[in-house]
């Protein structure tokens, strides 16, 4: 049974340094000279920064993270990673599932998230859960992709 459960700073900068390796995340033009820890942890002093790691029968593998967004009753859904060993099972769509009920629970009304559009795993999941498109930055990564903004009611 997966789970969400309360994770710590250095364990955070554990998994991303894994990250960082396979070089899973394609940031955007603004963050080039920054590592994704410094981002993660940039984000990571707000009263609603909300980071779990998320664990498969008492198996760390992965974390998912939220940060404040601009709209009082809107959560911003933001990190997440999966340990490559991990990806292609369904997890990340019932990590991201999980985390929904969380944001509901906390009395969160939407969430808003954003991702590169070449991240097919990402992009699958959040538009099998009901995020619509709202927005698309062309040409926003520093590989010239572009960055795709969703919401979703909660």
């Amino acid at each position: 049974m997966l789970t969400l459960e309360k994770i710590t700073t250095e364990e955070i900068k554990e998994i991303l340094d894994i990250a960082e390796k396979e070089k899973a995340f394609v940031k955007g033009k603004d963050d080039v000279n920054m590592s994704v820890t410094d981002i993660v942890m940039h984000f990571g002093n707000g009263k609603d920064f909300h980071p779990f790691k998320v664990v498969l029968d008492n198996q760390t593998i992965g974390f998912i993270t939220s940060f404040p967004y601009k709209e009082e009753d809107t959560l911003s859904l933001g990190v997440m990673y999966t340990l490559i060993e991990y990806r292609g099972k369904g997890l990340g769509k019932e990590m991201v599932t999980l985390f929904l009920d969380y944001a509901k629970s906390l009395g969160f009304k939407k969430i808003f998230t954003k991702t590169w559009s070449k991240n097919n795993s990402s992009n699958g999941i959040f538009k099998s859960l009901g995020f619509v498109e709202t927005s698309r930055k062309l040409n926003d990564r520093i590989d010239g992709d572009d960055t795709v903004e969703y919401i979703k009611v909660l």
